[in-house]
């Protein structure tokens, strides 16, 4: 199978993409928590924001086989054959391998 690997600049953008879409859930559901809840639902949307963004990253790409951002920038990931990754591969990506980098 012939395969093009996305371009560094391609990926940046699909990665600020991701991080807007994440940002504007993360301000929305900030918004109407703290309406309805006022300072005490801080801690309750930090861990809202949380769930939202392993599955997003985690979940829907496995699902979708790329996140939105992906999507626009017509990026796919796929493993060495090919194939989607599964949830575990993304998890180990998105989550593991992503924390452990930015240590």
């Amino acid at each position: 199978m012939n395969m093009q690997y996305a371009g560094v600049g391609s990926r940046f953008l699909a990665a600020i993409i991701d991080t807007i879409i994440l940002s504007l859930v993360g301000f929305v559901s900030g918004f109407v928590i703290g309406i309805v809840m006022g300072e005490n639902g801080a801690i309750l949307n930090t861990i809202l924001n949380i769930i939202v963004a392993i599955f997003y990253w985690v979940f829907y790409q496995a699902s979708q086989g790329q996140t939105l951002g992906k999507k626009v920038m017509g990026i796919k990931v796929v493993d060495l054959a090919g194939n989607k990754p599964t949830v575990m591969t993304f998890f180990l990506r998105e989550i593991i391998g992503k924390l452990v980098s930015s240590i």
